[in-house]
């Protein structure tokens, strides 16, 4: 019989909201996919291709996002969980 596993640690779940939280966040914040597309097809009725696609409303929308909402250093977030897990 195995023994049940204890619960994680609360350094562990902080580390693995740290993980997951901005990507959680940067999803809410881009709302649903009907609007992006809305935004991206009139960017291309408007002829926002090359470098001036970065003057659209679609890429605008989702680079204050990824402007706001900053992904963290994935690697070493993983390292110092891994390191978590092996002190348990």
């Amino acid at each position: 019989m195995t023994e049940p596993m204890n619960p994680p640690s609360t350094e562990i779940l902080q580390k693995l909201d740290e993980l997951n939280s901005w990507r959680v966040e940067r999803e809410q914040k881009y709302g649903s996919i009907e609007p992006q597309l809305n935004m991206l097809f009139d960017d291309i009725e408007a002829g926002k291709f090359g470098e001036n696609a970065k003057t659209g409303d679609w890429y605008l929308h989702v680079k204050g996002i990824k402007d706001s909402v900053v992904k963290p250093d994935i690697s070493a977030i993983k390292l110092e969980l891994n390191a978590l897990y092996d002190e348990e």
